[in-house]
């Protein structure tokens, strides 16, 4: 996995918010604050971002994002567990979700409209990893009731077994919309490609509170771009039905080949 090099001021302010995360049950902190340590290295960072991506392929390139050590993404998880055990807690005794994987069990909380999918293995009760759809903070009111970013940890055992794609379908299948953030992980990224194969996906811009569309082609540049997003629309929905929903606006390049594929 590609890394970022951070100072160890950087360091410790990352150890200071996984704390407070800890401690309220939420990762809207976590990442915002992420967001803008890694946003102050953009510049000697941004050869990473500069992969090569064959033309014609929509999203195969955005920004890699910094991982954590699987052996503090195992720290983390154990110390929620620990929470999801302790009668009084606010992850105690959540309900279960209908989503069906061997062993697993998926407890579902929702907080200040930020959804947690918490994955239990039951055989060896721990905590396998954890799931949120949560808000971001540069859309505005309108957007904010139709669009959530997600962001998931799991323990290594548990990567790349499908559990994040069940959970991702099954927000999806809900009718419900996914922008990713201004960074994902490599993991991250070839699972939204996955879900492109059921799912519209789409780029689009992100700036002062307005969401514009890009179209399914872009150049290098604008993918390197801190505001550029991908956006996956939930099922039942198609571009013109959400345009109408958060009242997007149309880059004038992907109106001329949206004009272009229908004259």
């Amino acid at each position: 996995m590609d890394t970022l090099l951070y100072s160890e001021q950087t360091r410790a302010a990352q150890a200071h918010v996984r704390a407070l995360q800890l401690l309220h049950g939420s990762l809207h902190t976590f990442r915002t604050v992420l967001h803008a340590l890694t946003c102050a290295n953009r510049n000697s960072s941004q050869r990473i971002f500069d992969m090569p991506e064959p033309a014609g392929q929509l999203g195969k390139s955005l920004r890699i994002d910094v991982e954590l050590p699987p052996a503090e993404v195992e720290r983390d998880l154990a110390a929620l567990h620990q929470r999801m055990r302790r009668h009084g807690d606010a992850l105690h005794d959540l309900p279960v979700l209908p989503i069906h994987y061997p062993h697993l069990r998926f407890r579902y909380r929702e907080a200040d409209g930020e959804h947690y999918i918490y994955v239990e293995d039951v055989e060896r009760d721990c905590l396998a990893g954890v799931t949120v759809f949560n808000r971001l903070i540069e859309l505005n009111r309108l957007q904010d009731r139709h669009l959530r970013a997600t962001h998931s940890r799991y323990a290594s055992a548990y990567q790349r077994r499908g559990i994040a794609t069940l959970i991702y379908r099954w927000w999806l299948d809900q009718g419900h919309c996914l922008l990713s953030g201004a960074r994902q992980s490599l993991a991250a990224h070839a699972l939204w490609q996955k879900l492109a194969t059921s799912y519209q996906l789409h780029y689009v811009d992100l700036r002062d509170k307005q969401l514009t569309l890009l179209g399914e082609n872009i150049d290098q540049a604008r993918r390197n771009d801190l505001h550029t997003r991908l956006l996956l629309l939930g099922r039942g929905l198609d571009l013109c039905t959400f345009a109408d929903l958060v009242r997007i606006k149309v880059d004038e390049d992907a109106r001329l080949i949206q004009n272009n594929r229908t004259a």
